[in-house]
């Protein structure tokens, strides 16, 4: 395919159609979904860039990625369908205009990629630089610190920057060890910028999807090395280790991280000892949606109804979303809803183990964060979230349609054609 398409040639004229202005929609997307707020000017008119550019280049190369339109077709299908049961359809109607915004934007980002794998490289460029953006803004706006003692400010939430940097961290650590999108210079300064704003956060998720990552990768990644796999896991087992200590031991840093790191584990395992109010919160809250969850286990109560059924029973409470990404969308979409949404996920995951050992270290790593996404579902409510379900995007580009021969393949073919 991709040879056939290397051989047809694109006119001239197009050039700067299907390559610059399709380069700088997925930029200024991307960037905007982790440094915009959501509502924002930068945030709606990089919206617009976006679905303009990829129908534009539709109409000169009509491809698109079928596999997640179909997704994005379905889910957001059902959610709109879903206002028609809600407990409450003025909030099943807002969470309808969000979603199927974000299911535009989303496939008008794969479709630019799909078309062009080399705007993968963009892409990955953009989510390892956009974190340290974001928390300079939150810097400049509120101060380094502000996250030590708020857990949320206007210009963002403190589990969202923290995340964000951990998908960053991960990339940055991709190609400082042994990919050479950036010089390995830049990639340690991104790998140190990444971990600050990590660390800055003060998330406990976020802290948690650095070991995972690096973790999932170590062991997923077939390197070429002369260390065994197993040593390479052990020695990261020790620093893994030996980070644990410092969290716990390090007063400055116990203070900042390691304390909400000891609660949360306390609250989670049952430990007797403090266990901080989010994380019994948390508790309560998918005790919650568990048993709202069996009162409509099919279709659920409709999208944002998570919020409409705390605001209906438990109205003294400022809790608005379930903070578990798998409750959250069984209460409002129930199990058909929840299999719509998750099944792009599942293809992701699936073509990665079956192609594991012919994958680049790229895909490796986008499959390892995938993964690492999933887990932190429990603690994240992500279905709406225009950087997540980008990500998403840029991972099935990367899993499920094109590999980076392929982009090989094509960007020698042009620079012979030109």
């Amino acid at each position: 395919m991709v040879a056939e398409m290397a051989s047809q040639g694109f006119p001239a004229r197009d050039s700067l159609l299907s390559i610059r202005a399709g380069d700088i929609a997925v930029v200024v997307y991307l960037l905007s979904t982790i440094v915009a707020t959501d509502g924002s000017l930068l945030a709606q008119s990089s919206r617009i860039l976006l679905v303009f550019i990829a129908g534009l280049e539709f109409i000169v190369r009509p491809r698109v990625p079928f596999q997640l339109v179909i997704w994005q077709f379905a889910f957001v299908g059902y959610v709109v369908a879903s206002v028609f049961w809600a407990f409450s359809e003025e909030h099943a109607a807002t969470m309808a205009q969000t979603v199927a915004v974000n299911g535009l934007c989303v496939v008008a980002l794969a479709s630019l990629l799909f078309r062009d794998p080399a705007r993968l490289r963009l892409a990955v460029v953009c989510i390892m630089f956009a974190p340290t953006l974001l928390m300079l803004r939150v810097a400049i706006a509120d101060g380094l610190s502000i996250f030590f003692t708020v857990r949320g400010t206007d210009v963002a939430n403190a589990n969202f920057v923290g995340q964000s940097a951990a998908y960053a961290f991960g990339l940055a650590y991709l190609c400082w060890s042994q990919w050479t999108l950036v010089p390995r210079s830049l990639a340690a300064l991104l790998l140190i910028s990444n971990v600050s704003v990590v660390l800055l956060s003060g998330s406990r998720k976020a802290l948690l999807m650095v070991v995972l990552v690096i973790l999932l990768f170590t062991v997923l990644h077939n390197a070429k090395t002369g260390m065994p796999r197993s040593m390479r896991i052990g020695g990261l087992g020790l620093v893994c280790f030996a980070a644990y200590l410092a969290l716990i031991n390090i007063p400055m840093l116990y203070s900042f991280v390691g304390q909400r790191l000891e609660t949360m584990v306390n609250g989670v395992l049952g430990r007797s000892g403090e266990v901080d109010a989010s994380t019994e919160t948390r508790v309560g809250l998918i005790e919650r949606g568990l048993d709202w969850f069996q009162a409509a286990p099919w279709f659920g109560h409709g999208g944002e109804n998570f919020r409409a059924l705390m605001e209906a029973y438990f109205p003294t409470q400022t809790a608005y979303h379930a903070h578990n990404n798998f409750i959250e969308v069984l209460v409002s979409y129930g199990i058909g809803g929840f299999i719509l949404f998750y099944w792009i996920y599942v293809a992701i995951v699936v073509s990665g183990l079956k192609h594991i050992n012919s994958l680049q270290p790229l895909q490796v790593m986008l499959l390892s964060l995938v993964l690492t996404q999933l887990v932190i579902e429990y603690g994240q409510t992500t279905y709406y979230s225009r950087f997540y379900v980008a990500f998403i995007a840029v991972s099935w580009v990367a899993l499920c349609s094109w590999t980076l021969q392929d982009e090989d393949a094509l960007t020698e073919a042009r620079r012979v054609r030109r």
